[in-house]
């Protein structure tokens, strides 16, 4: 739960009132003043739920009922809204936190079915209309397993990516000095990896890197696999994926501080990665260097331009999805 979301909107109520709570055009505006830095999504979501009435339908039914309305609510926004469901279950969760106090904020436990007395309170006790949801199933694949599918099929994407950039669209000439450092070229295969490790963390970025590697030097390996290619690769995941919680991708942000954080784990990696690859393959320094300086170089420019556009087009789809509260 966003407890800097849940302060504001709780001061906001006691310098308003709790109807505000039943104003949604007011809400956003305050928002748009007291909330500026919390993230758009969740704030979209709530407001979403200010509109639809949520308060007062959580506020009309008995104590013991509330844990199933919330989590009837929160499938019901899921569902006719298309906003994400671990957002909707927090948005529920918060708005039960501000109504109630935060013990009654606290998520209903994973599988408690939904029964159908709750619709049928709702339905009685409000002038709205409230359907009820298909009944939760316990034998229905949990949200982890498809958590697990969905890392799966990006796995397979980015490794596939890797794959093809590293193996048909490597040595992209950038740069090209004539003296120091010479011949600077893109690395697009590092860029896959560091950028969908960025956004989907460390265990994504390794097997993306392990991979994708592992089909380039088996696609040309004559003399068999480079396994120091192999294995160094995927560090460039693992270590850009493991602070993939600061640079803020989940939230919608992706400033200049968290660019800098990027930026610094992949230059080590890639600094670590060929210092590695030269100890065993014995490579030139100069080679060394430039290939250093090619890789960090490439992730810098590309990598980032690539997160930011990625973070722009999530949070557009996201306030698309909540749509405009006017």
């Amino acid at each position: 739960m966003n407890t800097n979301l849940l302060a504001i909107v709780k001061q906001i109520i006691a310098e308003h009132g709790e109807d505000i709570l039943a104003n949604p055009q007011r809400l956003k505006a305050f928002f748009a003043d007291l909330a500026r830095d919390e993230p758009k999504p969740q704030k979209n979501a709530l407001i979403k739920c200010v509109e639809l009435k949520y308060a007062q339908m959580l506020k009309d039914v008995a104590q013991t009922d509330r844990d199933g309305c919330k989590k009837a609510l929160a499938k019901r926004l899921y569902e006719e809204e298309g906003l994400d469901a671990v957002l909707c279950e927090e948005t529920l969760e918060l708005l039960a936190a501000v109504l109630f106090g935060e013990q009654e904020g606290q998520k209903t436990p994973v599988g408690k079915p939904v029964l159908r007395e709750h619709f049928d309170l709702l339905a009685s006790n409000t002038d709205s209309v409230v359907e009820p949801p298909q009944l939760v199933d316990t034998n229905t694949m949990p949200k982890k397993a498809m958590s697990v599918k969905k890392s799966i099929v990006v796995i397979v994407i980015g490794a596939a990516l890797v794959f093809a950039a590293t193996a048909f669209a490597s040595g992209l000439p950038i740069l090209n000095f004539s003296g120091f450092i010479f011949g600077v070229q893109i690395s697009l295969g590092f860029v896959i990896i560091a950028v969908f490790a960025a956004v989907f963390g460390p265990l994504v970025g390794l097997l993306i890197g392990l991979i994708g590697q592992f089909l380039v030097s088996w696609y040309f390996g004559f003399w068999g696999l480079w396994w120091i290619f192999v294995i160094t690769t995927p560090l460039l995941g693992l270590a850009v994926g493991g602070f993939h919680k600061l640079y803020l991708i989940d939230e919608g942000k992706f400033g200049i501080k968290q660019m800098a954080i990027f930026n610094v784990v992949q230059v080590v990696a890639v600094i670590v990665i060929f210092i590695a690859r030269r100890l065993v393959d014995l490579w030139p320094p100069m080679f060394t260097l430039r290939i250093i300086v090619s890789s960090s170089l490439s992730v810098l420019v590309f990598g980032t331009l690539l997160i930011v556009g990625y973070v722009k087009i999530r949070k557009r789809i996201d306030s698309q999805k909540v749509g405009q509260n006017t």
